[in-house]
C-alpha cells in the first residue's frame, strides 16, 4: 500500500515517457500504461479518471469506466501498485514518505517517490528491476547504480557501469551518502535524491539530508548513534571519538560528510549486554568460567596499557579459536581519538566507528558479518567479526576486536559472550592504568 499526498491541482499517473509529463512514475511496472490515469481536485474533492490504459484502473476492486470521486481512504489499484490519495491542507505542504527522486533530463523535470528500502537506476532490463528508467540514453548501463537508505540516510553506489556515476562533478568510487543538494549525473540525466519520513513541512522532525544533521532537542529520547540496517567500514590511522557529554546528533554530519567512500559495509548478527555476558545454561560457559581466575591474575600483573594490548592480541585465539585477527583500541580523551594500540597480524585492521560508538553508547557488544556483494560492491578482507566496547565504572576506555576472513565465517553468541567477559577484565585494568598516569 502506497500513500500519496497531492499538493497540485492535477497529477498524471503512468510511466516515464517523452510525450507527456508523468507526476507519479510507476516504472518499471509494464502493466502500467505510459499515460495511465489522472487525478485532480475541485472544490476540495478528489476525482480520478482512467486515460484509456490497457490494464485498467481499479477503485476498491472494481474497474472504472468514467470519472469517479475519491474518499480519503479509497484504494486505487494501478498495475501492481495499490495507492491511497489524500489532499494537503492549505497551511502545510504534505510530502510523501520514501526515497524522493527529482530527475532532470532533456530539459524536463520529473519527480518520483519510492516507498522502498532500495532502488536501481539504469535501462529497462528483463532480468533486473529498474526503478529509474533511462532507456533513451545509451551511455547508461542496464543496471547502472543503486540507491538505498539506512533509516533516514540515503546512499548511492555505482554498479561497475561503463561510463560511471558522478556526484557533484566528481566520479563516484564505491558508495557515499547523498542529500537533496547533491547532484548525481548518470549519462545526460541530472538527479537529486533524498529520503523523507512523510510528515508535513513545518513538523519538528527534520527531513531528507537534514536528518543527517539531526535535532539536538530529540537526542535525549532517541539515542545518538541509532541502530542501522548496515554500517559503513573505514580505514584510518585513528578515529574521532565523540565524548558522551558532547555527543549530539549534529556531530554525525561530520562522520558522514567527511567521507566519500567506505571500504565496505557490515551488518550486526548478535549482540550481548555488558551487564550480563553469560546465560546460565549457555553451552561452553562453564568451561570458560574456569579459566577466569588465571586471566584475572595475568591482567592484574601487567604494568601498562601496551603490555595488556599485546597480551590480548596474542592470546585471543586461545579463547576464540575462529579469530584469525585481533586488535585493541584505546580512547585518548586528550586528543579526542580512538587509537590502535596493538593488532595481529601485521595488516592494520579497519573498523566501523559508527557501530563502535553505538556499542559504547548502548553498552552492548556486537558480532557482525560483511554484507553480500549485491548490497556493496566494495569488499573488506574480513567477513565476520566482533566488537566489544571497553567500559569500566561508567568510563569508556576502548574497544577489542576479533575478525575472521573465511568466506563462510561467523561468530556465535557464545564466542561473543566470552569476549565480553575478557573485555570487562581488560577494561578495569586499563582504567586503573589511566588513573595512575
Amino acid at each position: 500500500m502506497r500513500s500519496v499526498s497531492l499538493n497540485q491541482d492535477e497529477v498524471v499517473i503512468g510511466r516515464l515517457n517523452e510525450k507527456k509529463e508523468v507526476h507519479i512514475d510507476l516504472s518499471p511496472d509494464d502493466s502500467v500504461s505510459r499515460i495511465h490515469a489522472r487525478i485532480w481536485k475541485n472544490d476540495g474533492i478528489l476525482y480520478l479518471e482512467d486515460l484509456g490504459s490497457s490494464g485498467g484502473t481499479y477503485v476498491n476492486g472494481l474497474a472504472i469506466t468514467e470519472i469517479v470521486s475519491l474518499e480519503s481512504d479509497t484504494e486505487v489499484l494501478i498495475g501492481g501498485q495499490s495507492l491511497i490519495f489524500s489532499e494537503c491542507n492549505a497551511q502545510s505542504r504534505c510530502i510523501e514518505e520514501g526515497i524522493h527522486v527529482e530527475l532532470l533530463t532533456e530539459g524536463k523535470t520529473n519527480q518520483s517517490v519510492f516507498n522502498l528500502e532500495e532502488i536501481f537506476i539504469g535501462r529497462s532490463h528483463p532480468e533486473h528491476e529498474v526503478h529509474i528508467d533511462l532507456s533513451q540514453d545509451l551511455n547508461v548501463s542496464r543496471v547502472h547504480a543503486r540507491v538505498w537508505r539506512t533509516r533516514e540516510i540515503c546512499w548511492i553506489e555505482d554498479l561497475k557501469s561503463t561510463h560511471g556515476t558522478m556526484v557533484n562533478g566528481e566520479m563516484l568510487d564505491g558508495a557515499r551518502v547523498i542529500g537533496p543538494e547533491d547532484r548525481v549525473q548518470i549519462g545526460d540525466a541530472q538527479i537529486k535524491i533524498h529520503y523523507h519520513q512523510g510528515q508535513s513541512e513545518g513538523d519538528e522532525t527534520l527531513t531528507g539530508y537534514e536528518t543527517n544533521k539531526f535535532s539536538a532537542s530529540r537526542e535525549k529520547t532517541e539515542g545518538v548513534f541509532e541502530e542501522m540496517d548496515s554500517y559503513p567500514v573505514y580505514k584510518e590511522d585513528s578515529y574521532r571519538y565523540f565524548f558522551p557529554e558532547k555527543r549530539n546528533k549534529s556531530d554525525l554530519e561530520n562522520v558522514f560528510q567527511s567521507r566519500k567512500s567506505p571500504m565496505g559495509r557490515i551488518r550486526s548478527t548478535h549482540e550481548v549486554s555488558l551487564e550480563r555476558p553469560f546465560q546460565d545454561d549457555e553451552e561452553g560457559s562453564t568451561d570458560f568460567l574456569k579459566v577466569l581466575p588465571d586471566l584475572i591474575t595475568r591482567v592484574n600483573g601487567m604494568s601498562d596499557a601496551k603490555m595488556i594490548s599485546d597480551w590480548f592480541v596474542n592470546s585471543l585465539s586461545k579463547w576464540v579459536p575462529e579469530a584469525e585477527r585481533a586488535s585493541l583500541y584505546m580512547i585518548d580523551k586528550e586528543a579526542g581519538r580512538i587509537k590502535l594500540m596493538a593488532h595481529k597480524p601485521a595488516l592494520k585492521p579497519i573498523i566501523s566507528d559508527i557501530l563502535v560508538h553505538r556499542a559504547l553508547e548502548v553498552g552492548r557488544a556486537f558480532a557482525w558479518q560483511q554484507v553480500g556483494k549485491e548490497e556493496s560492491v566494495r569488499r573488506i578482507s574480513a567477513n565476520a567479526g566482533i566488537y566489544v566496547p571497553l567500559i569500566a565504572q561508567g568510563n569508556e576506555v576502548g574497544l577489542i576486536c576479533a575478525e575472521n576472513t573465511s568466506s563462510d565465517a561467523s561468530f556465535s553468541s557464545c564466542r561473543l559472550r566470552r569476549l565480553v567477559l575478557v573485555g570487562q577484565l581488560i577494561s578495569l585494568a586499563l582504567l586503573q592504568y589511566c588513573k595512575r598516569r
